[in-house]
């Protein structure tokens, strides 16, 4: 949090990182299912995935009964090393998935009006987004 001297404005700025793998293993079961040892390996599906993203938000006390906010995020979304493999009598054997990358800019906008000491209307803009997995 940055409060620029002399000026009514609190800008956040920040980074965010995340990556996740996944491996996920599929058998077979001979009968009971809380007993029985796994079987025979089905299928194992595995990727990974990655974002990163950093922000800006400024928000601006205009006067005492009004204030804006402004603020974007820019994310860069990666998956890479899909694939599922299943066991040697399944059709096909294995399938690859193709890397996939995105590039996402997220906008929003404010406005807000202290009404009375118990109520605040605001106005608001934005545009989000979820990642595909």
């Amino acid at each position: 949090i940055w409060r620029p001297a002399g000026t009514a404005h609190v800008v956040d700025l920040g980074l965010q990182q995340d990556g996740y793998k996944l491996s996920y293993l599929t058998s077979t079961i001979a009968g009971n299912y809380l007993a029985d040892a796994a079987g025979t390996l089905a299928s194992q599906v595995q990727g990974k995935t990655q974002l990163q993203a950093a922000y800006a938000q400024d928000a601006w006390l205009i006067s005492t009964d009004w204030k804006a906010v402004l603020g974007l995020r820019a994310e860069r979304w990666q998956a890479r090393d899909g694939r599922t493999d299943f066991s040697a009598t399944g059709t096909p054997p294995s399938i690859s998935y193709p890397s996939r990358s995105e590039n996402f800019l997220s906008p929003k906008a404010a406005l807000s009006w202290q009404a009375t000491p118990e109520m605040v209307l605001k106005a608001s803009l934005g545009r989000a987004l979820r990642m595909p997995t």
